[in-house]
């Protein structure tokens, strides 16, 4: 599960205090995954022995008809980008932005992002695999997060931010759902399906890193944070784009 530092931060004013629940859920969810799946042992499957190439492949992006699977990376990549340079920040926008003090500071902000994000995220998966279309699922969603970003640049208010955790946490909640769907459908080679997905997942951390990174670049470069929200929707709305070419996955 994925939390901004906002979000994380925005939670500890919350008067449920969420880590011990977060902690039960992964000692729970981790084993409870892993009877669900049912994945067959791997211990009678050949093993290449250790070497220099082999650990060269093992990081490598794949190359042969990975048309797809670098489009989904690049829209994953941004998409991620895109999100979490505001809510990283949201804390910080909250305070200096729009001049709220710490106990103000929207305890709700978290929890609404984070709520709507598990609740539309559980909805979405069906609905895409009832109506068999992911991309229009995942650039619909990355569009409504780039709209939800320019609320609070044209509205500096705090109702804006309680608009922007609505609606972005709807958008990232059916995003991740339905991409981390669509991921499975471009992965070039089944015999390099892990070593992919990893690949894919690193765009999930990498961006985490780079969008916060990218607003504290911005913001000591004029001083504030309306351009952060623009250049967040651009990115957002990029993201969105580079799904459409996708041809393997409806």
């Amino acid at each position: 599960m994925r939390l901004s530092l906002g979000t994380r931060r925005s939670l500890l004013h919350v008067a449920v205090r969420p880590a011990p629940l977060f902690a039960v859920a992964v000692l729970v969810g981790g084993p409870l995954a892993a009877v669900i799946a049912g994945e067959r042992s791997s211990r009678d499957r050949p093993r290449e022995r250790f070497s220099a190439s082999m650990l060269l492949s093992n990081f490598s992006f794949p190359r042969k008809q990975s048309r797809d699977f670098h489009f989904a990376l690049s829209g994953k990549l941004l998409f991620v980008v895109g999100y979490y340079s505001v809510t990283g920040y949201q804390l910080y926008i909250l305070t200096d932005y729009m001049k709220l003090d710490l106990a103000e500071a929207g305890a709700l902000i978290g929890t609404i992002g984070l709520g709507t994000s598990l609740v539309f995220g559980f909805l979405a998966g069906p609905i895409s695999d009832r109506i068999g279309r992911r991309k229009v699922l995942v650039i619909g969603s990355a569009i409504l997060v780039a709209v939800a970003t320019l609320l609070p640049f044209v509205f500096p208010y705090p109702w804006a931010m309680l608009l922007f955790a609505l609606l972005g946490g709807i958008g990232n909640g059916v995003y991740n759902s339905v991409d981390q769907a669509l991921n499975t459908e471009v992965l070039p080679s089944p015999d390099t399906a892990a070593k992919d997905l990893g690949i894919l997942n690193l765009a999930n951390t990498g961006g985490q890193i780079i969008g916060p990174g990218v607003t504290s670049g911005i913001v000591g470069l004029t001083g504030g944070y309306g351009v952060v929200f623009v250049a967040a929707a651009g990115v957002l709305v990029v993201a969105a784009f580079l799904i459409a070419p996708i041809r393997s996955v409806r």
